[in-house]
């Protein structure tokens, strides 16, 4: 009964981390820093100007991270869904803990039918509950994915 509840504690975390989805019209945001004008591709050091900018340290690229990201893209581009659980029951841990990754606090944010990584990146910014995740003091790492305009970004914070 225990292991039960527990489990149903962890589920209910986990999904209090998540947050709602970006459609595909992006959000006007006005940057706290001279980021907003980055080019395509500076995802990384927009992501951290704006952590700056709010007194937030700063988050590093992770490859085992941004591993589980592209396979999420990838698995709801082929199989035509859009959601932070997979058909077969997998969620963002459980992404990460295939990838190869530690146990860890996670969030993810997911959008779909874009094509530029930096248009996501300020819809998010956009969006309150992808910005909370973003700018989430406990989060230390990060990674992207993107297949098929399919985007999915992780954090996570510092191993358990």
């Amino acid at each position: 009964m225990k292991i039960l509840r527990k489990s149903a504690l962890v589920s209910a975390a986990a999904a209090l981390l998540l947050s709602a989805c970006v459609s595909s019209e992006p959000a006007q945001y006005q940057s706290t820093s001279n980021s907003r004008q980055a080019s395509n591709g500076d995802l990384h050091q927009s992501l951290n100007a704006e952590r700056a900018a709010r007194g937030l340290g700063s988050v590093r690229a992770d490859a085992t991270l941004a591993r589980a990201a592209a396979a999420h893209a990838r698995d709801m581009a082929q199989k035509n869904y859009f959601s932070h659980y997979e058909p077969d029951g997998g969620t963002p841990v459980t992404r990460v803990n295939e990838a190869g990754g530690c146990r860890a606090s996670v969030s993810e944010n997911i959008a779909m039918k874009w094509n530029d990584d930096m248009k996501v990146f300020w819809a998010w910014m956009g969006s309150p509950g992808h910005y909370k995740n973003m700018m989430g003091k406990k989060y230390t790492r990060y990674g992207m994915g993107e297949y098929g305009g399919y985007y999915v970004m992780v954090l996570a914070g510092p191993c358990v």
